[in-house]
């Protein structure tokens, strides 16, 4: 697991639960692993979702560009937990 810090210095982890997930459905994402640690800490742009998670975008070559969904959540138990939930790859 790696943990980077937002463009709001919020802790945000990748678990190899959560990469094993994103690059089993979205398998163009498996050689870009520092590349979406490097989008969460200095993202291009950030947008706000549908749910109120945020979504950080950088391109990452000439028209590629990658798209990260992450997420704070809380539980009564374990306390703020934010993480990068999905991922993938536009052109």
């Amino acid at each position: 697991m790696d943990v980077v810090r937002s463009k709001n210095d919020v802790p945000i982890r990748l678990t190899e639960e959560r990469w094993f997930h994103i690059t089993e459905e979205h398998s163009e994402m498996a050689g870009y692993y520092f590349e979406v640690l490097e989008t969460v800490e200095e993202p291009e742009a950030i947008y706000e979702g549908t749910t109120g998670e945020c979504i950080a975008v950088k391109e990452i070559e000439k028209g590629k560009s990658l798209s990260l969904h992450f997420v704070s959540g809380s539980t009564p138990l374990r306390g703020a937990q934010s993480y990068v939930a999905e991922g993938k790859v536009q052109r």
